[in-house]
C-alpha cells in the first residue's frame, strides 16, 4: 500500500483530492497537513515555522508520493510577500516531508495562474 501525503489537505485542491483518493483505501494510505486538520491521519502544521515542520516530520512514516497544495493564495497580502512566503513552503515541504524516494507532484496556488485574468503558464 503506498503512503500519500497530501500537504494543504483542507484547502480545495488538498481536500479534494483526499476525497477522491478515499475510494481507493485498499491501494492507498491517506496523510494530510494543514494548518487545522481533523482528519484521519492528519497533522496541523504551520508549514512556514520551521520547528513546527521538524516537530510533525518526526512522527511521520516516509511517503511514497507527495502531493503538495498548501499555499497561501489570492494575494491576502503583498503579492512579493506571498510568492516569498509560498516559495518558504515548498522548501520546507521539501525538506521536512520527502525524503530520496518520494515522488512529488506539486500544484501551484491560484496566485500564479487564476489571478490577474491570466490564462497561460507564467514564464520564468
Amino acid at each position: 500500500m503506498k503512503k500519500i501525503l497530501i500537504t494543504g489537505i483542507n484547502g480545495f485542491i488538498g481536500n479534494s483530492l483526499r476525497l477522491s483518493l478515499i475510494k481507493f483505501e485498499n491501494k492507498f494510505e491517506i496523510w494530510g497537513i494543514d494548518k487545522t486538520c481533523d482528519f484521519k491521519n492528519s497533522f496541523s502544521v504551520n508549514l512556514l515555522n520551521i520547528n513546527d515542520c521538524i516537530r510533525i516530520s518526526e512522527k511521520l512514516p516516509q511517503f511514497d508520493i507527495v502531493i503538495h497544495t498548501a499555499a497561501i493564495a489570492h494575494h491576502k497580502i503583498d503579492v512579493l510577500e506571498t510568492y516569498n512566503k509560498n516559495l518558504k513552503i515548498t522548501k520546507n515541504v521539501l525538506k521536512y516531508f520527502t525524503h530520496y524516494k518520494s515522488h512529488l507532484i506539486f500544484l501551484s496556488s491560484i496566485s500564479v495562474y487564476g489571478e490577474d485574468q491570466r490564462y497561460i503558464p507564467v514564464r520564468v
